[in-house]
């Protein structure tokens, strides 16, 4: 997934799918840390044979090869993800070559326990060889040349590895600050066509996308990684003045806000609701982006699909609405965004000549209503993670969970906007058990 990124890290046990449990008794130092040397099976020699079946031809040869980090900390939580840099000779000809590697969390601690049992690599490695191609080729259909991704190059499962383009060589950066109306707006137009395409290709060519159920708080994430993380965020809220009456509410809500927020990932049936194939987790940090010299946004790239789910749209569009907009555009823009998200999603559906009747507008909000409990979630413990400048953050302090809680609750400049959000949800009923 690409990253299941939380504001916070439970104490205490962590359940799998299968019921096995596995002792996390404190933060390790794994949680915020980069690697910054690659597995020891990840070098020339292992490359060489991959490109080697790339490029069908065996006499490629790698004769320079340098692996470096390619996130910064806080950006990948459930891959450690590398830069290859290389060089190499194919067919009598010498060629330079940039690719990112993506691997399983590979040092001891609680990253490599979490998600040691989660299918995150199968999943991207289905979207990128069965599901993106056939949205790119729905797309071209209709004219459009908007490329959702980058290309995958290489996946294997053992050991757990995806390789792709890197393109980063065409001006593609990641981006750390919120996004305004404007910008905002470019993402919401992209992401109605994915979810468009997905749509189509579900009701007018039967594919079978609801196979994919492996969202972030399904069945196979851990039972109480998201709970004791939303109580460990509470006891901040404690200490917040005259939010004490708040904090006690929120406090009744912990037993099941899990169940409350698994709702949100398991698909509508029919008659209730409609559904896409959702990204799954669609934050600021899983999405590349060229600007222009104005810093406004050019082209967007999507990345990360290791917990694509199908179900509500609700998903992706409060991914949108907290943790890529800013304050000012979610407050001053939101259904204007929805409207936009919409009209869009119609078009392209009516573009490809979908024989199914598009959900109404009106049907879209009644979604993002029935599912905004996950708003809880996404503000109050994935808004502070994404924003918050970790290079300027004591390395000692990364392993301290009570340190780390103190500067993204108490210290940074999140908790206004937290205090307002939460105050919002009070009387929208989510605290309401």
């Amino acid at each position: 997934m690409a990253e299941i990124e939380t504001g916070v890290v439970p104490n205490g046990n962590v359940e799998h799918v299968n019921g096995e449990k596995k002792n996390v008794t404190e933060v390790t130092p794994d949680f915020f840390h980069v690697p910054t040397d690659p597995p020891e099976w990840l070098n020339r020699e292992y490359l060489e044979k991959v490109f080697r079946e790339y490029e069908h031809d065996q006499t490629l040869h790698i004769f320079e090869c340098e692996i470096v980090p390619a996130t910064k900390p806080g950006d990948n939580f459930a891959s450690i993800v590398f830069r290859a840099h290389l060089k190499y000779t194919s067919k009598k000809k010498t060629e330079s070559l940039s690719v990112i590697i993506k691997v399983r969390p590979f040092l001891e601690g609680f990253r490599k326990d979490l998600l040691s049992s989660m299918p995150l690599f199968e999943t991207e490695a289905d979207m990128y060889t069965r599901i993106i191609p056939e949205i790119q080729r729905l797309l071209i259909q209709i004219d459009d040349k908007d490329v959702i991704a980058p290309n995958m190059i290489y996946y294997h499962n053992d050991p757990e590895i995806i390789i792709f383009e890197d393109i980063a060589p065409k001006g593609y950066v990641m981006r750390h600050k919120a996004m305004n109306f404007e910008n905002t707006k470019k993402l919401i137009l992209k992401l109605a066509k994915f979810h468009a395409a997905s749509f189509y290709m579900y009701h007018e060519e039967k594919k079978e996308l609801d196979e994919f159920k492996n969202g972030l708080v399904t069945t196979l994430a851990p039972i109480d990684f998201f709970q004791q993380g939303y109580m460990n965020v509470v006891k901040c809220i404690k200490e917040w003045p005259g939010f004490e009456e708040v904090a006690e509410k929120m406090e009744k809500v912990g037993p099941v806000f899990l169940k409350k927020l698994r709702k949100s990932y398991i698909a509508n049936k029919p008659n209730n609701g409609y559904n896409v194939l959702n990204h799954g987790d669609f934050h600021i940090k899983n999405l590349l982006f060229r600007n222009d010299e104005n810093d406004d946004i050019q082209d967007i790239s999507f990345i990360d699909f290791q917990i694509s789910v199908w179900c509500s749209p609700a998903i992706d569009l409060n991914y949108v609405l907290y943790v890529n907009a800013s304050t000012e555009t979610r407050d001053n823009h939101k259904n204007e965004l929805l409207s936009i998200y919409h009209a869009k999603f119609c078009s392209v559906l009516e573009d490809l000549g979908c024989l199914k009747k598009p959900p109404s507008l009106l049907e879209l909000h009644i979604e993002m209503l029935k599912n905004g409990f996950l708003e809880v979630l996404l503000a109050i413990q994935f808004m502070a993670m994404f924003f918050v400048d970790y290079e300027n953050i004591d390395k000692a302090d990364l392993g301290d969970m009570d340190k780390m809680l103190k500067i993204l609750y108490n210290e940074s400049a999140m908790r206004p906007v937290l205090e307002k959000l939460i105050v919002k949800f009070l009387h929208k009923g989510f605290f309401e058990i």
